[in-house]
């Protein structure tokens, strides 16, 4: 039995991503700033909260890269769900390791305001992605209609 090789981030695209194809294989490289809550002491011994970013460097491949690279614009709030790989190399006769994250699957949680409306709100169906690389709209009638009130994770994240 495998071991479980799973994390989940949420967070703003810091960047829009880079985007290469070449012989049969595309990839979508972004970075994403997710906050986090730590304790911080002050120079007087005080204790308070504050939130700290975290910069998290990823990549996508195929044709999940093809379908999404031009919706990966900076400011964007994205879910991500993947997997750690590490591998090491020599490099002037010192090994050195590296620690990578794979996206497995991405869901936008919310789409870039070019021009925010007065009453500060705004409704935009965003696209997502399925394996076979077409799109479908999430908020689709059909969807709701076929809610058995239990949730699954390929409702909630789109697995590429």
């Amino acid at each position: 039995m495998s071991d479980v090789n799973i994390s989940i981030f949420t967070g703003n695209l810091v960047k829009d991503c880079e985007y290469k194809k070449g012989d049969g294989l595309s990839v979508a490289y972004f970075t994403i700033a997710s906050n986090h809550a730590k304790m911080k002491t002050d120079g007087n011994g005080n204790r308070k909260m504050v939130e700290e970013p975290f910069f998290l460097q990823s990549q996508i491949f195929g044709k999940s890269a093809d379908n999404i690279h031009e919706y990966l614009t900076k400011g964007i709030k994205i879910a991500l769900q993947g997997h750690w790989e590490n591998s090491s190399w020599e490099k002037d006769g010192k090994k050195v390791y590296k620690n990578q994250f794979f996206t497995d699957s991405l869901q936008f949680l919310s789409k870039k305001k070019e021009n925010p409306p007065d009453d500060g709100i705004e409704e935009t169906k965003l696209p997502s992605f399925d394996t076979k690389g077409g799109s479908q709209n999430p908020c689709d009638e059909a969807d709701a209609e076929k809610d058995d009130g239990f949730s699954s994770a390929s409702e909630d994240f789109l697995i590429f």
